[in-house]
């Protein structure tokens, strides 16, 4: 939501309001965010793995300045991580979608066409789901892991899932082992 406030002024006043933030979403803000998180982590606990994974695009099609901003906002999330050294891992989920999105032969509607797309298949889902699965609800607008433009359908969710558990197993945390078995 952060960057998604960034992306839209009027998107940016709306999520302030709702969530009843001091200030618009800003990337030094983010930076400054995550940075206070991971100390509070690295203080509290200093002996857990620390893993923060990119963020996904926002909207399919690559090129758009929406997804400039989500470059931007995962070089943060890079370089606030490298602080941490071997602690902390960042999974690049961004970069798993941009593979995929890539092998797709045209790129996906801009985030903005999804405003009302989404009131629509949000209806279809929670009032026809026997017939609707988000995976189903996005082929049908031309998406290959984003329902909305904005969140992850079950395809794209399965990905930062296996990421995830992968992240898990290499790190020799014996729960992931039993979960991807």
């Amino acid at each position: 939501n952060d960057v998604r406030a960034m992306y839209k002024k009027s998107w940016g006043k709306d999520i302030s309001r709702i969530n009843t933030l001091s200030q618009v979403p800003t990337m030094a803000l983010l930076e400054r965010n995550l940075t206070e998180i991971l100390h509070f982590i690295d203080q509290s606990s200093p002996n857990v793995k620390i893993a923060l994974c990119t963020l996904p695009p926002m909207g399919e099609d690559l090129k758009a300045k929406s997804n400039d901003l989500i470059r931007e906002a995962n070089q943060i999330i890079e370089r606030v991580g490298a602080n941490y050294g071997e602690r902390c891992t960042v999974i690049p989920v961004f970069s798993c979608f941009e593979a995929i999105l890539e092998k797709k032969r045209k790129g996906g509607l801009p985030v903005d066409a999804f405003f009302p797309l989404s009131i629509i298949m949000n209806l279809l889902f929670h009032n026809l789901g026997i017939f609707f699965s988000w995976d189903r609800l996005s082929t049908m607008v031309g998406n290959k892991i984003l329902t909305d433009g904005l969140h992850l359908n079950e395809t794209g969710a399965y990905e930062v899932v296996d990421q995830i558990v992968d992240w898990l197993v290499k790190s020799n945390v014996a729960k992931a082992i039993a979960v991807k078995s």
